[in-house]
């Protein structure tokens, strides 16, 4: 699984971030905060998650992949405006 941080700006209301996962074709995705559950709508291989404006920063993320009985996850910290990550 790989995926990458893209910030949009921040604002009321607005996108903040975007995290990018390539994933294993045909697996479940979820991004998490701990409070708030995204989940990929499709199986393909690839997702982008618009992630909302935090409360605060920094903000852990847990993207995880699931196919049958395989999982991974792997941890996303947004730390700041304009983060670039992979």
């Amino acid at each position: 699984m790989k995926g990458a941080i893209m910030f949009s700006g921040g604002g009321s209301g607005k996108l903040f971030a975007a995290i990018g996962v390539t994933y294993p074709a045909g697996s479940t995705v979820t991004c998490t905060n701990g409070s708030k559950t995204l989940t990929a709508k499709n199986t393909s291989g690839q997702w982008v998650f618009a992630i909302p404006e935090p409360k605060a920063l920094p903000e852990t993320w847990t993207v995880t992949a699931t196919n049958g009985t395989s999982t991974t996850s792997q941890s996303v910290s947004i730390t700041t405006e304009g983060q670039n990550a992979r």
